[in-house]
């Protein structure tokens, strides 16, 4: 692995920031004693400045901008191989086989199609 910008990586003491601030910053109290002990909210602000400590060295990381070392994958496709061609040219809007006008179905015809075939079922406006 190399770093693209190695000099990122002297900003890595930021990191120790999340630490060095003071938990109770801005917040003065006179008698301390009146303050109890919070041992829930100690232990959230430690978990805050490790996360935060945390985010600032994966920033500083993408600042350094790590790279694999180059080299040459080769694939070759196996199986098949799809292709979708959408026509919407106005030879589409024709019908197919000789039909002008749409053919309807009913019920009783589709059952005597499925029995006989298509040949002895008469269409609507065709004469035979």
């Amino acid at each position: 692995m190399t770093l693209l910008h190695p000099w990122a990586l002297l900003l890595l003491p930021i990191a120790t920031i999340p630490f060095l601030l003071k938990r109770n910053q801005g917040q003065v109290y006179s008698w301390l004693a009146m303050v109890p002990e919070d041992k829930a909210s100690d232990i959230a602000n430690f978990l805050i400045k490790v996360i935060s400590a945390l985010i600032l060295i994966s920033l500083v990381g993408a600042l350094a901008s790590p790279m694999g070392a180059p080299k040459k994958i080769v694939k070759v496709g196996k199986g098949a191989q799809t292709v979708f061609v959408i026509d919407r040219s106005v030879s589409m809007d024709q019908p197919f086989a000789g039909f002008h006008r749409p053919c309807v179905i009913r019920g009783v015809d589709a059952e005597r199609v499925l029995r006989k075939g298509l040949e002895p079922l008469r269409f609507r406006g065709t004469r035979t």
